[in-house]
């Protein structure tokens, strides 16, 4: 009944370790509720916490720090460091399930509090093993194409989530605000997991730091979660209220060594800010240590990823009191020939970005690269594509589905002797079914600039398909100088023949004009520039509402 009784008091620990099931991963036990490794209102010191899962199911969720309380404030406290393994290293296999079958608040792994006060020390997660396949056993299963990987997942079954051994894993906590940069890395080639983010759920931390060596994961986030069912992230009397879970100054960082991925995004999911860089890292470096199903040193889980972005989700990213990120803080490095990503965006999948993309291509293998947005989300600045190696079917220097770009848009084709040679078949300065209706549209955007190397098929000023709309005056010019070639022209990536053809418009997508000085096309040859097929100052099934202009010097 002393109001001024310090509870944290009541129980209090230098350290603690939490083990759960066997080492050798069959033990089939059940926890019904929360694992934490600190305490209620407990306080843990500097010794830290250790919760290892190595066999059996929790219900519920896990978490490396303590389940906190609004009161008092040093509820559940840590001032150690926290560290959280989910299977362990030396294990071949294990049955380890975290969560139940449709709920989903269950199935989390957090390296930090569940509520209130935070850990002052480092935290970490690490995946080591989870229940993978049917049997649960060794071999591994690695380098699935689409048909067997829909399988695997239980794609397109009643409920998918199902066959995820975890449902989320975060690095920062639930609820509860971290000062530090937290650490999750995913080892392996056969751990399943829906979510893995770098930061924490309606939390903050100062920086993430996430490294994936294989697996298969639905969705990766160098940020955090930020995510309402319900959109609520202003109102925290009604349901579903989530504030947004905010990277305050050490920036997003995310490695993928390997792992099929559905989608991976630099930034968070549906609301928080990153108030410094974003950096992506995409290489096929080899995990240290031995693979205990072969007893020889790991091989490299192949790259397999659908979508990725330097963005990110639904999150924006805003320049004012409260949100700025710089104008050159998205960077995209794909260090990989190998790797096989279906689709690269510059921007986000459908979210607002005030700042300056910047996007170089050197080596990876794509079916598509858009130097913007996906299905939407309005770019308030300029967007600049640069394609120096790798192979793609299309490249674009607009969006994909929907959304803006107020600025110039700049595309440039420069093979130069990179380690992966260009192969690219189509550029498009606009987009794939985006319009492009610049702020100033009498600016001479987008532009197209080949200067050496092959395009394999054709270059479009414009953009593809009859939504995507140019409103400016798209430009074009191939040349190179010296010892650069350009050409057009060539076999493309799937055998056939290409076309050879360059337009100063758009492929079905008409140039439109809106007041004088607009809808204009222009197509520049020079130097030593090759075209095997025609050239044509309009556009392939497309209207040019302005004047057309080609040019060979």
């Amino acid at each position: 009944s002393n109001p001024d009784f310090d509870f944290a008091e009541m129980a209090y620990a230098f350290k603690t370790q939490v083990n759960i099931g066997n080492d050798a991963g069959d033990e089939t036990l059940t926890i019904y509720r929360n694992v934490y490794g600190g305490g209620e209102a407990g306080h843990v010191d500097y010794g830290g916490t250790t919760v290892n899962i190595k066999s059996g199911t929790v219900k519920d969720n896990v978490f490396g720090g303590g389940m906190g309380a609004s009161t008092p404030p040093t509820a559940g406290i840590v001032d150690g460091n926290t560290q959280v393994n989910i299977g362990l290293e030396a294990q071949s296999s294990n049955n380890v399930v975290i969560g139940t079958a449709g709920d989903e608040n269950t199935g989390n792994v957090f390296g930090g509090n569940d509520a209130g006060s935070s850990p002052l020390g480092t935290m970490q997660v690490d995946i080591w093993r989870t229940a993978h396949d049917a049997t649960n056993a060794c071999p591994t299963v690695t380098g699935l194409d689409s048909a067997a990987k829909a399988a695997y997942l239980n794609e397109g079954a009643a409920s998918p989530a199902a066959n995820y051994a975890l449902k989320a894993v975060y690095g920062g906590g639930n609820r509860s605000h971290y000062t530090g940069v937290p650490k999750v890395a995913v080892h392996g080639c056969d751990n399943r997991i829906e979510y893995v983010y770098g930061g924490g759920n309606a939390s903050d931390v100062r920086g993430t730091n996430v490294t994936i060596w294989g697996g298969y994961i639905g969705n990766a986030f160098g940020g955090g979660n930020g995510y309402s069912v319900t959109g609520n992230h202003d109102n925290a009397s009604a349901l579903h209220y989530n504030p947004g879970a905010n990277i305050t100054s050490s920036g997003a960082h995310l490695t993928i060594h390997g792992g099929t991925i559905d989608a991976a995004f630099g930034g968070s999911n549906q609301w928080g800010t990153i108030d410094a860089s974003i950096n992506v890292n995409v290489r096929d470096s080899v995990e240290p240590g031995t693979n205990i199903c072969t007893g020889s040193a790991f091989a490299n889980c192949p790259i397999d990823i659908t979508e990725l972005y330097g963005g990110g989700n639904k999150a924006p990213v805003k320049k004012d009191d409260n949100t700025y990120i710089a104008s050159s803080d998205i960077t995209i490095n794909i260090t990989s020939c190998d790797a096989k990503i279906a689709s690269l965006f510059g921007g986000a999948k459908e979210a607002d970005y005030e700042g300056d993309i910047s996007l170089t291509i050197t080596q990876g293998q794509f079916q598509n690269v858009f130097g913007g947005n996906n299905l939407g989300g309005d770019i308030v600045g300029n967007v600049s594509l640069t394609l120096k190696g790798g192979t793609m079917v299309n490249a674009f220097g607009g969006n994909n589905q929907g959304g803006t770009i107020s600025g110039t848009i700049t595309v440039l084709v420069d093979s130069t002797g990179n380690e992966c040679p260009l192969k690219v078949d189509n550029v498009y300065g606009g987009g794939n079914q985006a319009a492009y209706s610049p702020t100033d549209a009498t600016a001479a955007t987008p532009l197209v600039n080949f200067v050496n190397g092959t395009v394999r098929n054709a270059v479009f000023g414009g953009g593809l398909g009859e939504n995507a709309k140019i409103t400016a005056n798209p430009t074009v010019t191939i040349g190179g100088t010296g010892s650069n070639h350009a050409i057009v022209g060539g076999t493309r990536i799937d055998g056939t023949k290409g076309d050879g053809n360059v337009f100063g418009g758009g492929n079905q997508a008409n140039v439109l004009k809106d007041g004088a000085g607009t809808g204009n096309t222009s197509v520049t040859l020079s130097g030593n520039a090759v075209v095997k097929g025609n050239v044509y100052g309009g556009g392939n099934q497309a209207n040019v509402e302005g004047d057309t202009d080609v040019k060979l010097q």
